[in-house]
Parts: structure tokens; sequence; C-alpha cells
């Protein structure tokens, strides 16, 4: 009975590292796809993934998500407005520095014919444009009051040297976490460690210690949790990756101490086309010292790299089973024209499928849903884009059996470039809008907006910030 339990945790816990490759995109660049698996090689997170949980979406993560890879342009958001059914609206307004840096953001909710504050964030920058400090604030009682603050140092490099995390209580900031990092000769994470603020002191909590092999790969990550009562670093679980002659994960194994000896938990194997394209991800995970099967993930491609196809199959005992796959065709240039879901019930049966319009700069102008019902495609949502100077939106529709009507749809709102494609948002609605800057580094200070203020004191911030908008 102890080994099913052990058995069934075994398979729940691979599910969290299963949904991410899921739900990846289709068209995956070379670089993307090593950034993705170093996520699992590594269990150091640049930024800490134990503050995932802190509520400051738009931090250190976001603000260098939404610039351009350009290096002329930055395609800068100034606000995004989202619609849920017919009355209710939410807002994030943005605002930048001359150096094009994000120093505010603001989420505000529609309520009673006027807009209501819910949370801000500040930022500020060292001369190099990194980030110092986060600070997060939230409305409460018609007043601006502090939630969290995040400060950062770094090496004459750009490294993140120490990341330090403080909490409001009754108006002061109160430390609460502390990391620190190490890094190689080359750039590359060495060690993260993580503390604690307890009884008026820092103490101990976890360490994590990378090793790089001679072609400057991971391929091992170990993690320590801090004995107290011992005064000393307990392992407790580490990864070991392999690679190829271009630095592609090959296998990566998950271990964790127990008895005092590494016991083996799961293995990822990779395989690769010799365009570099992921074939096959294989997990299987350990059971009385022996790797047994468990999913099995394989895509195809087409001549020019694209993904055609994505198929989910799990091991029975016996034999791989079909599960789900996922079929795409494209149009000239990569962009999808079709994605159509199918499910195995003893043949492959469909269940959705999404068809895309583009203009003749690749921006998508509509996308739209069906249903597999009664052996034929019924409409069930759709989105129509409109792309203006600075403004993208998109309306959502749902189908009522007869035609169509507003309703809530997938919102995805992009823009394509010369450097490719950039997500701006992504909302479950009625619709979206985006209203967007240019940012031309190294050109000349642009005017000033004189009909526009925005007005934060004081300065240093309080418990109550203020803020004057005109």
């Amino acid at each position: 009975m102890k080994k099913n339990g052990y058995l069934f945790l075994m398979v729940a816990s691979l599910w969290l590292f299963i949904l991410p490759s899921l739900q990846s995109q289709v068209s995956q660049s070379k670089e993307d796809l090593k950034t993705q698996q170093e996520k699992y090689t590594s269990l150091i997170e640049k930024y800490p993934v134990d503050l995932i949980s802190i509520p400051i979406k738009h931090s250190l993560n976001f603000r260098n998500a939404i610039k351009s890879t350009s290096n002329t342009i930055e395609y800068q958001p100034d606000s995004m407005i989202f619609f849920s059914g017919i009355s209710s609206r939410e807002k994030e307004t943005f605002t930048y520095d001359l150096d094009g840096n994000l120093i505010t953001f603001q989420k505000q909710k529609y309520s009673y014919g006027t807009w209501t504050n819910v949370e801000l964030n500040l930022y500020s920058y060292d001369y190099s444009g990194l980030v110092l400090s986060e600070q997060k604030y939230i409305w409460k009682d018609n007043e601006w009051v502090k939630n969290y603050l995040f400060t950062y140092t770094y090496d004459l490099y750009g490294n993140m040297l120490t990341c330090l995390l403080q909490k409001n209580e009754n108006g002061h900031w109160i430390n609460y976490s502390y990391y620190e990092y190490t890094y190689t000769v080359n750039g590359k994470i060495l060690t993260c460690k993580e503390q604690l603020w307890q009884n008026e002191q820092w103490l101990n909590s976890y360490v994590i210690q990378n090793h790089y092999d001679d072609r400057n790969n991971l391929d091992i990550s170990v993690r320590q949790v801090w004995q107290a009562d011992q005064a000393t670093w307990i392992n407790s679980s580490r990864n070991l990756s392999s690679y190829d002659e271009k630095g592609y994960v090959l296998t990566c194994q998950k271990e964790f101490w127990h008895d005092d000896e590494w016991k083996s938990n799961e293995l990822i194997t990779n395989t690769y086309n010799d365009s570099e394209n992921l074939l096959t991800e294989l997990l299987q995970f350990n059971y009385d010292k022996m790797w047994l099967n468990f999913l099995l993930n394989t895509s195809t491609y087409d001549n020019y790299g694209n993904k055609t196809s994505y198929t989910e199959q799990f091991w029975n005992g016996e034999e791989w089973v079909n599960m789900s796959r996922k079929v795409w065709t494209f149009y000239l240039k990569g962009a999808v024209s079709t994605e159509l879901y199918q499910e195995w019930t003893g043949s492959w049966t469909n269940s959705s499928n999404v068809s895309y319009v583009y203009d003749e700069y690749l921006n998508c102008t509509n996308s739209t849903w069906f249903t597999w019902i009664n052996d034929s495609w019924e409409n069930y949502m759709k989105v129509d884009y409109d792309y203006k100077d600075g403004l993208i939106s998109g309306l959502g529709y749902s189908w009522d059996g007869l035609g169509w009507e507003s309703g809530n749809a997938m919102i995805y709102l992009q823009l394509t470039n010369e450097e490719g494609v950039l997500d701006f948002c992504e909302w479950y609605g009625s619709k979206a809008e985006v209203y967007y800057s240019l940012f031309f580094t190294g050109t000349p200070e642009q005017p000033v907006d004189t009909e526009s203020s925005l007005t934060i004191y004081p300065n240093p911030a309080n418990l109550v910030l203020n803020i004057d908008y005109q």
C-alpha cells in the first residue's frame, strides 16, 4: 500500500513538469528551446522561484519581457484595457523614464461608473538601466499603502548579486528573505543562497550549487537545506544532465536525498532531428531501482522547421497508448493557418480546431474556434483584431447557434515586426485593447507632453503614497 501511494505521488509530481511542455508554443526557436531546457536542468531561478507567490505581476521579469529584441526600437505598452461581459473592466497603465525604463505600473478596476485603484508598482534603476528596486503598493481606504519592496545589487558585469525582499509592517519595511548569487567567469549562475529573517537575524534556508562541464553546459545542480540543530547543510535534491555536441539536453535525471544516499526519481530523455528540432521527450520514473515508462511526447516538422504535429502517449505497462495530438498547418513565413486538436478513442477523433487569418504584415486579423459535434464542425467563438498606429484591439464573439454575438473569447494581443512577434498580453474576455508607443534608443530626447503630468509624493515614500495625474 505504501508503494502504491509513493508511486501515485511520483506520477502526480511529473505533471508539474509536463504541463509547461504541453502548453508550449507552436514554432519554437533554437534559443527558446535551450532556454526552456535550462528551466528543468537547473534548480536555480534567476528570479527566485520562492517569490512567485508574491503578487507583483509586473516585476523584473515582466519589465524585461515587454521590451522588443530590436537594438534600436522598443515597443512600450502605455495602457491595456480588459473587458469581461458588458460592464466589467480592468485597466493597466505604464509610464517610463527618458531612457525607456518602466517606472510605474498601475492597475485599476472599473466600478460604478468610475475607475478604482487596485495596485501600484514603482521601479528605480542605476545608470546602466539595471533595476535597483521594485515597490508594490495596494489601494486601501482610499490611500496607497506599502506592501512589498525588492532591492537588488549587481556586479560590474550586470549579474545580480543580491535580492532583498521586505514586507510592510505598521508602515515600516521589515526584512523577509534575502538571496545571494555567485557566478562563473562566463556569467553562469554558480550558487544561490536563501536566508530568512527570524528573531532579528538572517538564518540560512537553502543553497543551490551548479556545476558546468568543459563546454559550459550545466551538468549538476544540487539543492541543500540548512539543518539548524546540526549547523550544517544537508542534501535535498539534485539534477544530473547530459548534452549533445551542440549543447541541447539529452537527459536530465532528478534525484532526492534519502537515508544518506541519492535516490533516483525522474528521468527525461530527448532526441532531435538533423535540424536540431526536438523530436521526442520520454518521461520515466524510478520504482524499485527500475526506470518505468510514463509519458512520451513526439513532434514532427516540415521542411521549414515548423512544428506540424505534437502527440502525447502514455505507457499502459505493455505498450504506448495514444492520448491526444495537435496538428498544425501554415501559411508562408511560418504563420499558423489552422490548429487541430484530437483525442484518441480507438482512432483519432476531432475535438477542436482554430483557424487564423492575417494581413499583409502577418498580423492576425481573425481567429475562429470550432468544436466537433455530431460529426461536423460547429462555430464556438472568434476574435476580430484591429491594428492602428499605437493601438491594437481584439473583440470577442460567441456563437449562439444562429449567429455571432458579443461574448468572451481567448484574445491574444500581438504585433509582428521585423524582429518577429511581440506578445503584449492575453485575456479571456469580450474585448482587450493595448495602447503602445515606440521608443527609439540613442535618439534625441522627445518633446514632453505638456497636457498631462504624473506626480508622486512624498519622496522618499512613507506609509501612504499620493499620486496626482492631470
